[in-house]
């Protein structure tokens, strides 16, 4: 899962080990429901959520620091009145293989709205380039240069190019921020 709070699962449970079991233990649960619940041996769609669900936690629970942080964190939400003293939610990106290529190119919202702005703008100004080259090539009475017209078409064509490229990642960038953004904005991303 690409967004997971770590307070609204409990991975343990997800492994089926108890919180204070042994790396060896949770890698044995974690091989054996891997091994039911794959994709590539089961065709129920349910099933496969389940295992990207069961690897999300495999990759907390499975990785000894991240495992230390999670248990914290749990600890600080089982002690009486921790609730309104709790630090925010943990949020980690653990896999970005579902993303699109374009997405991971642009890993914050403030990349994405530069892009998008800056895309506009290298848009706008390929398009002028191309409306003035346009307007004196038809109105240049002289002798014509070829090269230079050729010259002035490809840079005009290039900015339309590149900026419709950056305008549509950061356009992307900034959809895929919208559904990631959490109520609490300060929880800390990984």
């Amino acid at each position: 899962m690409s967004t997971r709070t770590w307070l609204a699962t409990d991975y343990y449970a997800l492994l089926g080990v108890r919180p204070n079991a042994t790396e060896a233990e949770i890698t044995r649960a974690f091989r054996d429901l891997a091994k039911r619940l794959h994709p590539d041996r089961s065709t129920n769609g349910y099933e496969a959520h389940q295992f990207k669900e069961l690897a999300a936690a495999y990759g907390v629970v499975g990785n000894t620091e991240r495992r230390a942080r999670y248990d914290a964190l749990r600890a600080t939400r089982r002690r009486p009145g921790a609730a309104s003293t709790a630090p925010p939610p943990v949020v980690i990106r653990e896999d970005d293989s579902h993303r699109p290529i374009s997405v991971r190119a642009l890993p914050t919202l403030r990349a994405g709205l530069l892009a998008y702005r800056w895309g506009i703008a290298l848009f706008v100004v390929g398009v002028v380039i191309a409306a003035l080259v346009g307007w004196i090539t038809a109105t240049d009475d002289g002798p014509t240069d070829v090269a230079r017209d050729i010259t002035f078409w490809l840079i005009a064509a290039k900015l339309v190019i590149v900026g419709a490229v950056f305008w549509l990642l950061g356009r992307r960038r900034l959809t895929y921020c919208d559904s990631d953004i959490t109520p609490n904005r300060n929880a800390v991303t990984r």
